[in-house]
């Protein structure tokens, strides 16, 4: 994956874009903030349909 480079705010484009995509994507389920040692903020947990 490609690093994102932060915004002027301090959040990150990619986080964002990655987000917007997951709520609007019917395959998922839900989505959260993975935890610390997975990642923390860096990264994202996935709940996806079977």
């Amino acid at each position: 994956m490609v690093k994102g480079n932060h915004s002027i705010n301090n959040c990150s484009p990619m986080r964002s874009m990655v987000r917007k995509f997951l709520l609007n994507t019917s395959i998922v389920l839900a989505f959260c903030e993975a935890e610390l040692k997975d990642g923390g903020n860096g990264a994202t947990y996935v709940l996806i349909k079977k």
